[in-house]
């Protein structure tokens, strides 16, 4: 795949054909412009339990852990949450979790997000504020309205 900041190409699995996509206006192409800032997020010492409870009420597929200034420290996810079909011994989040997840900076472009979620197969990227603080996440959800609103406006030109 090639990506850069203004022009991407994404190579379709079902074939060769390519789907150039540019990002023409600056307000679209800055991450905070679109993430979520109301973020849950867990300690590394919360119970599985009390994880699990709160990602099934909040119908969301995981979750970054942060220490006790914010800092970003890793990502429970349902994949993890999984490995509790194997791992016995485990009883809080900290146990299961991903540590040093990928990030992105609150300040980058968009399109390192969408690098990001395409070429790792996430459902979600976290957002540090630089210090690795958590300012927010971006989800595949939250690009499908850039994704409508922009195929929409290239079919009006």
């Amino acid at each position: 795949m090639m990506y850069s900041h203004l022009e991407f190409t994404l190579e379709l699995e079902t074939g060769d054909s390519h789907c150039p996509f540019f990002w023409e206006e600056p307000e679209m192409t800055n991450i905070s412009t679109l993430m979520t800032t109301d973020v849950i997020s867990f300690r590394k010492e919360t119970a599985i339990t009390d994880a699990l409870r709160t990602l099934i009420d909040h119908r969301i597929s995981g979750a970054p852990v942060v220490d006790h200034e914010n800092r970003i420290v890793g990502v429970v996810s349902e994949v993890d949450l999984l490995s509790l079909f194997w791992e016995t011994n485990a009883s809080v989040v900290g146990d299961v979790m991903t540590k040093s997840p990928v990030c992105c900076p609150v300040n980058g472009p968009l399109i390192d997000v969408v690098d990001c979620l395409m070429g790792n197969n996430f459902r979600r990227v976290l957002i540090h504020d630089g210090a690795g603080k958590l300012a927010g996440l971006v989800s595949r959800a939250d690009l499908m309205p850039t994704l409508l609103d922009e195929l929409l406006r290239r079919r009006s030109d």
